[in-house]
């Protein structure tokens, strides 16, 4: 939640909003989804694979452990920013079937 947001659900906010790079916020929040404001993008993107974040720094205003639970923080987000992210910090793993059809 928003560190101004008065519902009674814990919140997972964070109290310094530090501009940080996509590196610094994967170590500080590992295998969470964070939101993030203030987002300054990447001028070049020489040499980024296909999968990469595309921004230089961005402030984080909130954590959780799953992708719901980040979402009225987004939300509330945009109440009171133009630009608003919401990201996985942890490996991305492609789904894989069920079975297997020989």
């Amino acid at each position: 939640m928003l560190a101004n947001d008065t519902r009674t659900s814990p919140p997972a906010t964070t109290t310094s909003h530090e501009r940080l790079t996509w590196d610094q916020i994967c170590q500080r929040y590992p295998d969470e989804w964070v939101v993030v404001v203030e987002i300054q993008p990447v001028d070049e993107m020489d040499g980024v694979d296909d999968v990469a974040i595309e921004f230089c720094t961005a402030v984080v205003i909130a954590h959780h452990k799953t992708r719901r639970e980040a979402s009225p923080d987004v939300k509330a987000a945009f109440q009171r920013y133009d630009e608003v992210g919401k990201f996985w910090t942890g490996e991305l793993v492609r789904s894989m079937p069920r079975f297997l059809v020989p």
